[in-house]
């Protein structure tokens, strides 16, 4: 995907963009899309981001992809409440996964696997339907099915994936309250 482009799910946009060579996804769009409501999207990413198994993850994620990393994350961040951030995470590791930038199109961006475990984190539906819209977009664009122009279109069809899907849970909101009646 190129820089400027959004991912459709469930109807809701997230930014993707190329950072240093990398797809990197908006956690910030991720956290306002699951939970609109909430102002602000930078006290979820703080929650996400110093749970023990966030910590834990980024460790062996770096472990596995940056074995040049030196510092130990788990020990380093691990203290709940000492008010060290993503953005903190980001300049003390120098991890080329994730960046934070300030202003009116920063963020707290990472590359899809961090995404994938900030979205289960979120909502485990939520993140089985992100990964099944980024394969689907993958496919298409690896097919050559899918320029610059087509992602109009392509928002069509995302739009009628969402009717599908909301149909689909209603139909077993239904199925669960017959189930109950018997």
């Amino acid at each position: 995907m190129a820089e400027g482009k959004k991912l459709i799910v469930k109807g809701k946009e997230i930014r993707v963009k190329n950072i240093d060579g990398q797809e990197m996804f908006s956690l910030t769009d991720l956290v306002k899309n699951f939970d609109p409501s909430n102002a602000d999207s930078s006290k979820v990413l703080y929650r996400w981001f110093k749970n023990p198994d966030t910590l834990e993850f980024l460790a062996a994620y770096e472990e596995a992809f940056n074995p040049d990393a030196s510092i130990d994350i788990e020990k380093e961040f691990n203290k709940k409440y000492d008010g060290r951030s993503v953005k903190e995470y980001v300049r003390v590791t120098q991890t080329p996964f994730m960046r934070s930038e300030s202003g009116r199109y920063g963020g707290t961006w990472a590359v899809f696997d961090i995404a994938a475990s900030c979205m289960m984190w979120l909502s485990a539906r939520f993140q089985v339907w992100f990964v099944q819209d980024y394969r689907r977009m993958k496919e298409l664009e690896m097919q050559g099915m899918l320029s610059h122009k087509e992602w109009k279109s392509e928002k069509k069809v995302n739009s009628l994936m969402e009717v599908l899907r909301f149909e689909q849970d209603e139909l077993e909101a239904i199925q669960e309250k017959r189930k109950k009646l018997k």
